[in-house]
């Protein structure tokens, strides 16, 4: 099959859009520059500079979320008791990130899906493999808990929820959500490894299909759910999550490739994006109907 993308936006972005489009051109809101990522005590201050920046919470109106425990890890969860279950991995280049700022995506899911949203561990104090370990971890618990459970994530989260479905791959998991997936840390070969990739790698081979799902073949990525991936065509990795998409479906149907113009990446956040909740909003009705799909 030849998965070709569907555009999102034909008619272009929306003026809410063109505005932060035209923030981002005069550089406001830019990050703060990566730490050294050995000063662990500078990578803290730098993680909740960030944060906080980013802000960790709900607005009012917004699905309430509630703490709890997942697989011996904190998260956060919301939506209704009786609705599908869903495990989110956050964004944040493996280094940043958590279920709170992460909270305008999982918000928007909750309205029609029970969102468990994992605080797994981070690099540099926790490099490869203990993301992926402890997402595996809490699907297994849900699926155990619940028999039928989704796996969706952002950017890193989106690389993880990747791994996931290969390592659970027993258990059958529902469906898989990727909302600009990062996964290309060694799939390119033009360009050197930024620092949180070192970080998040310690050493490990970045071309491992573990690290790097672009880079795997159809047979490393085996069978799995049904695919639901969106990105934008402005974002350095959208030719990396192109050809992953490319590879995954040419050994299923079970796949849904939506492309944005112009947008940058994980633009999923911007609560004022009328974008924004298209896209999420498109993501929740699809993982619930193939979550129900055969319960119905």
């Amino acid at each position: 099959m030849n998965a070709t993308p569907v555009i999102m936006n034909p008619l272009g972005v929306s003026p809410e859009a063109e505005r932060r489009l035209e923030g981002r051109t005069r550089g406001e809101g830019a990050d703060d520059p990566e730490p050294d990522y050995g000063d662990l005590a500078a990578v803290a201050r730098w993680r909740r500079g960030q944060h906080e920046a980013w802000g960790e919470g709900i607005e009012p109106g917004e699905v309430e979320h509630e703490p709890t425990e997942i697989a011996g890890r904190p998260a956060l969860v919301a939506g209704p008791p009786e609705a599908p279950v869903v495990l989110y991995l956050h964004a944040g280049g493996f280094c940043l990130g958590s279920p709170g700022t992460d909270a305008p995506i999982t918000a928007r899911l909750a309205r029609v899906l029970r969102v468990v949203s994992l605080d797994y561990r981070l690099a540099p104090e926790h490099p490869f493999p203990a993301a992926i370990d402890d997402a595996e971890a809490a699907f297994r618990q849900l699926m155990s808990d619940h028999g039928r459970v989704g796996l969706a994530g952002t950017s890193a989260g989106g690389n993880l929820a990747v791994g996931v479905a290969r390592r659970c791959r027993e258990l059958e998991p529902a469906a898989l959500a990727l909302f600009c997936p990062h996964l290309d840390i060694g799939a390119r070969r033009d360009r050197s490894l930024r620092g949180f990739e070192i970080a998040y790698l310690d050493g490990h081979d970045a071309r491992d299909s573990w690290v790097s799902p672009a880079a795997a073949t159809l047979e490393e990525l085996g069978p799995l759910p049904p695919l639901l991936v969106q990105w934008t065509d402005a974002e350095p990795m959208a030719g990396d999550i192109a050809a992953f998409v490319e590879t995954f479906a040419t050994g299923t149907d079970a796949v849904t490739a939506g492309v944005w113009q112009r947008l940058w990446h994980a633009w999923h956040y911007h609560r004022e994006l009328p974008e924004a909740w298209a896209a999420v909003d498109g993501a929740a009705n699809w993982l619930f109907g193939a979550l129900t799909a055969e319960l119905g």
